[in-house]
């Protein structure tokens, strides 16, 4: 069962984060953002979105580095539209755990990044 995995999935990723030094947190996160922009298979894709969503909710994972990550990401292309589309999903999700300064940052960012998508694109 999904649910299952998901937990399963978090319990090993806590048991790791909690090994790291914190100055080494954000680098992680990063890290996992590439590893899951480097997948192709669809649902595994949206499985470590997924993952990535429990993390922030359960308190794990903070959700400015998580948003900032994901939308600094070089991979996010609106070409990649699972992606594109998953990523701006989370960050709706999990923005209200991000003070008023890290939310007008991220903005910025998300209109550079929409503004990479052409005109003739709906």
């Amino acid at each position: 069962d999904e649910r299952t995995k998901l937990l399963t999935c978090l319990g090993a990723f806590r048991q790791y984060w909690s090994t790291l030094p914190q100055d080494c947190h954000e680098q992680c996160v990063q890290w996992v953002v590439r590893f899951i922009h480097g997948q192709h298979s669809p649902k595994r894709i949206s499985f470590l979105y997924d993952c990535l969503a429990m993390a922030v909710e359960t308190g794990l994972l903070p959700p400015k580095l998580v948003c900032e990550s994901l939308v600094n990401s070089d991979s996010l292309e609106w070409e990649r539209t699972q992606l594109w589309a998953l990523t701006f999903r989370l960050v709706r999700k999990i923005i209200g755990g991000v003070d008023y300064k890290g939310v007008r940052d991220l903005l910025k960012v998300v209109l550079e990044k929409i503004h990479t998508v052409p005109n003739t694109v709906s």
